[in-house]
């Protein structure tokens, strides 16, 4: 077992924040498509869509990126396998997002 506070692990976190800024990034997008943002928020997601669209596609690649770096190193982790999830929920919400 390794140690929690080893810096290595430390590396394992972060296909899990790219993939949730990712998911957080599809769901501001989504939910400005629908209307429910507010109408300040609203303007500004609206008049950088596109931005925030390509912004959530780069993260995702970048988390997928990095799960398929880590996946040689520490197969069979937790915080990896959790990372994967994360990683193909944000795709199907990406996915969802006309572009």
């Amino acid at each position: 077992m390794e140690n929690p506070a080893n810096p290595n692990r430390r590396i394992l976190y972060l296909p899990i924040i790219l993939s949730s800024l990712s998911l957080i990034a599809s769901i501001i997008y989504q939910v400005q498509r629908v209307g429910w943002l507010p109408e300040i928020l609203d303007r500004f997601v609206q008049r950088h869509l596109d931005a925030i669209s390509g912004v959530a596609g780069g993260l995702l690649v970048a988390g997928v990126i990095m799960i398929f770096i880590l996946a040689r190193r520490f197969r069979g982790n937790r915080l990896l396998s959790l990372g994967t999830g994360l990683t193909i929920v944000a795709i199907l919400g990406f996915l969802l997002t006309p572009l």
